[in-house]
């Protein structure tokens, strides 16, 4: 844990060291992120997770994201994380 009391940070996406864990995909974002919530900063991406009730995994990944960003939508948040949606998969 940092100095602040937050977990230190992961390289996006980055599994935690529980070996059953495994990356957050998009389409699990999708369910706590309503498309009406973009564009969203980190702090308006973190409120729409915990009021649909997002895992402790989806939430610790978004705190790694930078402060004082916009995302237009849930597709160019899914790229700052390290996530591909389906539209970037091959």
């Amino acid at each position: 844990m940092s100095a602040v009391g937050r977990p230190e940070a992961k390289a996006p996406n980055e599994a935690s060291s529980d070996s059953n864990a495994v990356p957050v995909t998009a389409g699990q974002l999708v369910g706590y992120l309503p498309p009406a919530g973009f564009p969203a900063d980190r702090e308006e991406v973190l409120a729409a997770a915990v009021d649909h009730h997002a895992p402790p995994v989806v939430l610790e990944l978004l705190l790694d994201l930078p402060a004082h960003r916009h995302w237009p939508d849930l597709p160019a948040l899914c790229s700052a994380l390290g996530t591909p949606t389906a539209a970037t998969r091959s």
